[in-house]
């Protein structure tokens, strides 16, 4: 995180802070409350957005090392829970409440209102991560770039876990040999088969081996063992010298092989009489003695473990113990939820699974049950619950993605990310709460609490930058805080005037419901491109 942002002298000042944070809340509390059927996802959600809010204040402070790191892997699976619970449970929510419909022509009616009320829960998501990231105005390019790369870390772990588990239900539900292939290959080049040369496969070993050792020559300070020998030349110079030769024998044992391959395969006889009985009988014994390449293998892993360990002592020791410790946190906070996954995994996922049911309708319900019964009786509670870790980890790292995005291309700018986010977010659940059939007093109350805080927001971050969190402005921003409501209540004022003076039909119950949501959109869309 950024020097600024991580004074706390520098966050945003209180009163502006405090203003901002309970319009939002209370608006966005109102507007959600009159749809009780989302009440419950909202709240897993609004659950799921502090977790990010606080995992990428602990992936931006330089405080914690791997304790922090390790908090916020494990809380990058929360926040992935409550982001798909709100998400995804409202929509579940909803279609077991408006589905099935008894007409065919009802189905565009529903699915409509079912898509306001949609939009209403993430914008009051995007209101509560907002207000928790525009508190301490904790988000920045560097710190959303720093908690991408650990919660996509993070579920690294159980993604792996995942895999072995599954590759270990197929091949013990497989009667094929899975070390088949791998036993035929090692065989081929360590103790290849008699009575025919198998010169490709030994000048292939004898390329890798150089290459290998070459590397490891490179990687290792064999300049500083040298001694002088006293003709001018450096100890550099003699070692890259060496190097050279490596790339010679590889290069020209590569270029062998491939000839050899084509030989072999297409003129097996035109080498076994031009050489004569004898000569081609050595050759063969050569190239299958298997002597020779088990020294070439034995040289390849021992240079390439040179090379690695090497590459893993630099790393150390260029960088700082912390640093060090912080990259290994992510992947010990992914173990712990992949262990605590394992213990627990056919309790959660029977809950799961259970609430699911529950909600959906009985048609969806029968296939989903089914569906979802044969996967976990096939690969078995844990493994489900594994990869369910991974996609929650890699749900969250996408959420940090999309607002870093936003943050590169502009729509954001790093003096009130909160702020923004919290305003677009109260524009968009007021915009699709009016084409979900709120009062339209309630609507617009919406749209001036949007403005008022991203005004007041912004106002009091910029503020807290020049002057300090601590400073005493509270009658500065008393008095830009009622200006600004002013100016909100009067618009909203003469637009519900405008609104009770015009045609009954614009209003009454005839407008039509898909007009109502298209508006939404555009009204999303034109507050996104105002605030760029």
């Amino acid at each position: 995180m950024s020097s600024e942002t991580a004074d706390p002298t520098l966050s945003p000042t209180r009163t502006s802070t405090a203003l901002a944070a309970t319009v939002a809340v209370v608006t966005a509390g109102a507007l959600v409350w009159r749809f009780s059927l989302v009440l419950a996802p909202t709240a897993a959600g609004v659950a799921g957005v502090v977790c990010v809010a606080a995992a990428v204040a602990l992936a931006g402070s330089d405080r914690w090392e791997t304790p922090g790191a390790v908090v916020a892997s494990v809380l990058s699976v929360a926040a992935g829970a409550g982001i798909l619970g709100g998400t995804l449970g409202s929509v579940l929510a909803l279609v077991g409440a408006f589905f099935p419909v008894e007409t065919v022509g009802a189905i565009p009616v529903r699915s409509v209102h079912l898509l306001a009320r949609v939009g209403v829960v993430w914008g009051c998501l995007l209101v509560a991560l907002g207000i928790a990231l525009g508190v301490r105005n904790v988000a920045d390019s560097e710190s959303l770039s720093g908690y991408f790369g650990l919660a996509f870390r993070t579920g690294l772990v159980p993604l792996a876990a995942g895999g072995v588990l599954v590759a270990g239900t197929l091949l013990s539900r497989t009667p094929l040999d899975p070390v088949a292939p791998a036993r035929t290959l090692l065989g081929a080049l360590l103790s290849p088969a008699g009575g025919r040369t198998h010169l490709g496969s030994l000048l292939l070993l004898v390329a890798a081996a150089a290459l290998a050792v070459r590397r490891a020559v490179a990687a290792l300070p064999i300049a500083e063992f040298l001694a002088d020998r006293g003709d001018g030349t450096t100890e550099l110079a003699r070692v890259e010298a060496l190097l050279s030769r490596f790339d010679l024998v590889a290069g020209g044992a590569g270029f062998a092989t491939g000839l050899a391959f084509l030989a072999e395969a297409a003129l097996p006889l035109a080498i076994r009489r031009t050489l004569g009985p004898g000569p081609y009988r050595v050759l063969v014994a050569l190239s299958t003695a298997s002597a020779p390449r088990l020294l070439l293998a034995v040289l390849i892993v021992v240079s390439a473990a040179t090379v690695a360990l090497v590459a893993s002592l630099r790393a150390v020791a260029r960088g700082s113990p912390g640093g060090f410790l912080r990259r290994v946190g992510p992947y010990l906070g992914g173990g712990l939820v992949t262990a605590l996954a394992l213990v627990a995994g056919r309790p959660a996922v029977d809950v799961l699974l259970g609430r699911i049911v529950a909600i959906l309708p009985g048609r969806f319900e029968a296939v989903f049950g089914r569906l979802a019964e044969s996967v976990v009786a096939f690969y078995g509670p844990g493994t489900v619950a594994v990869g369910l870790v991974a996609l929650l980890a890699w749900v969250t790292a996408a959420a940090v993605f999309a607002l870093g995005l936003l943050l590169a291309l502009g729509y954001l700018t790093e003096t009130s990310i909160g702020y923004s986010l919290a305003s677009t977010g109260l524009f968009a659940a007021a915009a699709f709460a009016s084409a979900a059939g709120v009062d339209p007093w309630l609507a617009v109350a919406g749209l001036v609490a949007a403005l008022f805080v991203w005004d007041v927001g912004r106002y009091g971050t910029v503020l807290g930058r020049e002057v300090g969190r601590h400073s005493r402005t509270r009658g500065v921003e008393l008095v830009h805080a009622g200006g600004t409501l002013a100016v909100g209540v009067g618009s909203a004022l003469a637009a519900l005037g405008l609104l009770a003076l015009g045609p009954a039909d614009l209003a009454g119950p005839s407008t039509p419901t898909a007009l109502a949501l298209v508006g939404a959109f555009a009204a999303v869309v034109a507050l996104i491109a105002a605030l760029r």
